[in-house]
C-alpha cells in the first residue's frame, strides 16, 4: 500500500482574546514591581497608531518581552526560543502570552509562516535581531545580529519599530542557567527598567523585487544601528564603532 503525502497543516495563529490581556496585563504589572523599581520609557509618540508592525528590541535578559508588554498599546506577540516553551514551567505561561516557538539552530518555516500569518491578521510582532542575549564574558552588550527580522519585514511589507531596553540584565541575570537561591534573594536590590523606543524604521520597504543576502546583511547592520543609538554607550557591543565591527 503507498502512502499519501500528508497536506501542509493548517496554520494555526496565537490568540490572545482582549480580555486576557486585560488580565495577563494586570499580573504582569504586579510581576514587574516585585522585580523592578520602575519602568522608564521614552519615545511613545514613534509607535504606529494603526497597522501591522515588528518591534526588534535587543535582548539583555529575560524580562523585556514583559516590560514590552506593558509599554505598548497594543498585544506583542513574541517569537522566542523553542527550548523556552518545552519548559514544564515556563511554556505554559508563555503560551498563554501568545508566544509562539523558533528552532534557532535551523530555517525554522513554521516560525517564519507564524510570524508571517500574525501581520498579515493585523497584528503585532516581537522579534530580538540578535537572536540571544548580549551577554558574552560578564559584559552586557549588543551581538551581531541574525537576518530574520528585516527577511519578516521585507516580506511582509510591513515597518520596523527598533527598541533599546537595558536594567532587565540586573533582574536575577543567570536564572535560566543557575536558578534563585537564597543569596541572590537576599542581595537582591530591585532594578530601574529603562526603554527607549526609536523612530519606526522603513529601509527594507524600498528595497526592489528581489532582496539579496548582501542587502539583508546590510539592512540588519542599518536596524542594530538604530538600536545602538537608543542605548547608553556601554552597551553598543560590536556596534561601538557603526558599521566598522560588523563582520556580515
Amino acid at each position: 500500500m503507498i502512502e499519501q503525502e500528508k497536506p501542509r497543516s493548517e496554520l494555526i495563529l496565537p490568540d490572545v482574546s482582549p480580555a486576557k490581556q486585560l488580565w495577563l496585563r494586570r499580573v504582569l504589572r504586579v510581576f514587574l514591581e516585585g522585580l523592578t523599581s520602575e519602568i522608564i520609557v521614552n519615545g511613545l509618540e514613534n509607535i504606529p497608531q494603526t497597522g501591522s508592525y515588528i518591534v526588534a528590541a535587543n535582548h539583555l535578559g529575560w524580562v523585556e518581552a514583559p516590560v514590552l508588554l506593558l509599554t505598548f498599546p497594543r498585544w506583542i506577540h513574541f517569537m522566542t526560543k523553542a527550548e523556552t516553551l518545552q519548559n514544564p514551567y515556563l511554556g505554559p505561561v508563555t503560551r498563554q502570552m501568545g508566544m509562539f516557538p523558533v528552532r534557532r539552530e535551523e530555517l525554522d518555516l513554521q516560525a517564519l509562516r507564524t510570524a508571517a500569518g500574525l501581520l498579515k491578521a493585523g497584528e503585532v510582532l516581537g522579534m530580538m535581531p540578535e537572536g540571544t542575549r548580549g551577554r558574552r564574558g560578564g559584559e552586557e552588550a549588543l551581538k551581531e545580529a541574525k537576518e530574520g527580522t528585516i527577511l519578516i519585514g521585507y516580506k511582509t511589507k510591513v515597518p520596523i519599530v527598533p527598541v533599546a531596553v537595558w536594567g532587565p540584565e540586573n533582574v536575577f541575570p543567570l536564572i535560566e542557567e543557575k536558578g534563585v537561591g537564597l543569596r541572590e534573594l537576599a542581595c537582591f536590590q530591585k532594578p530601574p527598567i529603562n526603554v527607549n523606543i526609536g523612530k519606526v524604521f522603513e529601509e527594507h520597504l524600498q528595497v526592489g523585487p528581489i532582496l539579496r543576502r548582501e542587502e539583508r546583511n546590510q539592512l540588519a547592520t542599518e536596524l542594530m544601528l538604530r538600536i545602538k543609538d537608543l542605548l547608553p554607550t556601554e552597551y553598543h557591543g560590536i556596534y561601538a564603532q557603526g558599521a566598522s565591527n560588523y563582520s556580515g
